[in-house]
């Protein structure tokens, strides 16, 4: 990108689920280099789907939040993007 010139963004326009029982052995890493051979995956019978729409970006729903009012809703929308977790994993406290 043009603010990380020395990064690489990787987007996938489709994915497929897939669930190999005992794949992960608990390792500390979350990323191990295989193939689909010796993971017993056949690729050819995967079923693909279009990902879905990404959500607006954090930075969009803050910024629109400094000229506009929010819902608890939305300001953990926003705050589940940034920090990568679920809605429901966030707690606002309102004191006034």
């Amino acid at each position: 990108s043009a603010e990380s010139p020395d990064r690489w963004l990787v987007k996938f326009s489709e994915y497929a689920v897939v669930n190999v029982a005992g794949a992960w052995k608990g390792w500390r890493n979350p990323v191990r280099y295989t193939t689909m051979e010796e993971l017993g995956i056949d690729f050819a019978a995967l079923s693909f789907k279009a990902m879905p729409a990404a959500a607006e970006p954090a930075e969009q729903i803050a910024a629109s939040a400094k000229s506009t009012p929010m819902t608890i809703a939305q300001a953990k929308a926003g705050l589940a993007l940034t920090f990568g977790v679920s809605p429901d994993a966030i707690e606002i406290i309102v004191r006034g």
